[in-house]
């Protein structure tokens, strides 16, 4: 474990950026009503965000907002904190603690700490203007992390190609898969809507519940992204397309979803109540590289709803042409 201070300033939001997510807030409750009242497609009204404005490079792989109402960025160029007006980057290169700049996951914990999952340095954790990285030294299966969640208990978890690991103290421990996944390649971790752990694999997904898994369902396809929706229903994200699996434990394909675009790395829930997908490649609409607010619906690589209820998304890949 290796622990170091920030060099960036940690200073709270500005009255532009509180101004700039109350108007966000109003616009896009607007529109969602909007948009289920019509049934159908409405003009996006989009604001983007790219290099030229700060961003350290274009491809935006997650987003997440913390509760002092920063939005944080990863990419494949370092990690960025963006307060509505202006970005501020920590790369491995100028920010002790932080041992990557290819950011897979973020995510915040019940304390206020920022996790951030990185693609060959394993995961960092921001506190109190500090990170601290945790490696295969700490306890990880693997440096390569695709995925981190903090559970509804306090818990923290990585998805590893090498397997999965959750936290105990000031280090992490293997958690043996369920023997029908032994040696999987964990590649997507989601909350389940009453205290359960979703756990998406090459070869499945399966159920966490008061210490032990429960449940196990083979898939022929890798799940990139899971999500469990109000109803109970499991989303499943892959390269052949978007996958729903009931509470009966049946699958199947979401056939619009797949003609629509594929493949699909990305789901959540919209404020409004809809379940949306996004994908790796392709989009409904190409408004520029780099960070995007919408009030519509935009399919892309990563989402996030901020708390003021606006949709902030970073596109699946620089647009040509």
């Amino acid at each position: 474990m290796h622990q170091t201070s920030e060099g960036a300033k940690n200073t709270p939001p500005s009255p532009t950026a509180t101004r700039f997510a109350r108007i966000c807030a109003m616009v896009l409750m607007t529109a969602c009503a909007r948009l289920l009242a019509a049934g159908s497609d409405s003009e996006y009204v989009v604001r983007s965000w790219g290099v030229n404005e700060g961003l350290p490079q274009s491809f935006v792989t997650a987003v997440v907002q913390t509760r002092d109402r920063y939005l944080w960025l990863g990419t494949y160029g370092g990690l960025t904190r963006f307060d509505g007006v202006a970005f501020t980057t920590f790369s491995s290169g100028s920010t002790r603690g932080l041992l990557s700049d290819r950011i897979l996951g973020l995510c915040e914990d019940s304390t206020g700490n920022l996790w951030i999952a990185t693609e060959d340095a394993g995961l960092a954790r921001y506190t109190h203007g500090t990170f601290t990285s945790y490696t295969i030294h700490d306890g990880l299966p693997g440096n390569l992390v695709r995925a981190v969640l903090a559970t509804r208990d306090g818990e923290i978890w990585a998805a590893t190609l090498n397997g999965l690991a959750r936290r105990r103290g000031q280090h992490f421990e293997a958690v043996e898969l369920p023997p029908s996944l032994a040696g999987s390649d964990v590649l997507s971790l989601a909350n389940g809507q009453d205290g359960r752990l979703l756990v998406g694999t090459n070869r499945g997904v399966a159920e966490w519940r008061n210490g032990r898994f429960v449940s196990f369902h083979a898939t022929s396809y890798l799940v990139l992204d899971v999500f469990e929706d109000r109803k109970l229903n499991v989303w499943l994200g892959s390269p052949d397309g978007l996958y729903l699996l009931d509470r009966n434990g049946s699958s199947r394909v979401i056939p619009a979803a797949r003609e629509r675009c594929e493949p699909f790395s990305r789901t959540t829930a919209e404020p409004c109540g809809w379940v949306r997908a996004t994908a790796c490649s392709g989009e409904k609409t190409k408004p520029g590289p780099g960070l995007t607010s919408t009030t519509g619906y935009l399919e892309i690589s990563s989402a996030h709803f901020s708390r003021t209820a606006k949709a902030i998304c970073g596109p699946a890949r620089t647009p040509t042409g």
